[in-house]
């Protein structure tokens, strides 16, 4: 015989408080990521939202777009997620992060990750010095997989 039992007044609203809690949850998260992108990427790289020092890269399929440049110490991470590595002109690669996209490297979750992990042993010769802890590196990932996805 199965037992059911009934939660007294929760009824469908009992859904909606799991579900505004899981929703609350990701905004933190992101609001986290944020947080850390702020303290640590923004040293070196644009806000993903500002506009302004454009540069173009041009994408697989030989459209020509643009993507902003705000600081000459890092590239945009706008659209990020995703691209291919070292494809915006104009901008001074390294020599190792030339001979990284060379290689035909895409900033996927998992590359991103292990760059961010240590970025000067992933990629050898490259001018980004950052070693994030898992925690930071999860939120930061997060963060960038909301805003900053590749549209080829």
């Amino acid at each position: 015989m199965t037992r059911r039992t009934r939660v007294s007044g929760a009824g469908s609203w009992g859904w909606l408080v799991v579900l505004f809690g899981l929703a609350s949850v990701s905004t933190a998260m992101a609001r986290d990521g944020l947080q850390i992108f702020e303290d640590v990427c923004m040293k070196c790289h644009t806000p993903i939202t500002q506009k302004t020092g454009w540069y173009d890269y041009l994408p697989a399929d030989g459209s020509k777009e643009m993507l902003a440049v705000v600081t000459p110490r890092g590239p945009t991470l706008n659209g990020i997620v995703g691209r291919p590595a070292g494809i915006i002109s104009n901008y001074k690669y390294s020599k190792g992060m030339l001979k990284f996209s060379a290689s035909g490297a895409i900033w996927d979750r998992e590359t991103l990750d292990q760059f961010l992990t240590d970025s000067r042993k992933f990629v050898k010769g490259t001018f980004m010095i950052v070693k994030l802890p898992a925690d930071d590196r999860r939120l930061v990932l997060d963060y960038l997989e909301s805003v900053a996805t590749y549209q080829p």
